[in-house]
């Protein structure tokens, strides 16, 4: 399988777990394989319960596994091994769960590993069109349009900048004229928002 089918399955694991939780997100994968998501309210993410944030964090190498053949013990390790947030997240999750599990970290985290596989399968249809869609436009999101797309203030502008700036370098240049337009709008200039977002949203959902 190559890299970029390979990181639409792992952003998608994450994405059918995001849109389990009720969160809205979305995520890009780029020409060299490598992937991003992001969620519209990083505070909402923090005030999951540390299973259900462990399950999300730990969703992508589920995901991952399921293409390869792998197995959800490699899984758990790939996520403790990765350099990227997940491990931060994962570990602080793992962290409050393992003093009161029998099987201390390995059991907690194998049981968010468990939990991401039960989502991923009762919601197979769904993950496989994201898959697909993350294959073919490189881009895909679930849950409710997100507030800070709608003006609202989840995402500050340093936050939506960086985002604009690494969506513009990966070649996402609709989203980048989004997260734009909407700093703009912010910040009192005249934009015209509403059609980015519709053309965004078009190409979001399919």
């Amino acid at each position: 399988m190559n890299e970029v089918r390979l990181a639409a399955f792992h952003e998608a694991g994450h994405l059918i777990v995001a849109d389990f939780l009720e969160l809205s997100a979305h995520a890009i994968v780029n020409d060299d394989g490598s992937g991003r998501i992001f969620y519209s309210d990083s505070d909402q993410v923090g005030q999951l319960a540390p299973e259900d944030r462990a399950c999300l964090t730990v969703a992508g190498e589920v995901a991952e596994a399921m293409a390869s053949g792998g197995d959800l013990k490699r899984a758990v390790a790939r996520t403790f091994n990765s350099a990227s947030d997940d491990l931060e997240i994962m570990v602080m999750a793992v962290g409050t769960l393992e003093r009161s599990h029998p099987q201390g970290r390995d059991g907690a985290a194998m049981d968010a590993a468990r939990a991401a596989l039960a989502i991923i399968r009762q919601n197979r249809s769904e993950f496989d069109r994201l898959v697909r869609t993350l294959y073919s436009d490189r881009i895909a999101r679930v849950g409710p349009e997100p507030s800070a797309l709608r003006g609202g203030q989840v995402a500050g502008p340093v936050e939506m900048r960086s985002m604009a700036s690494e969506a513009k370098v990966a070649g996402h240049d609709l989203l980048a004229k989004l997260l734009e337009a909407t700093i703009a709008g912010r910040e009192g200039r005249d934009v015209e928002p509403f059609k980015e977002r519709r053309v965004m949203g078009q190409l979001l959902v399919e």
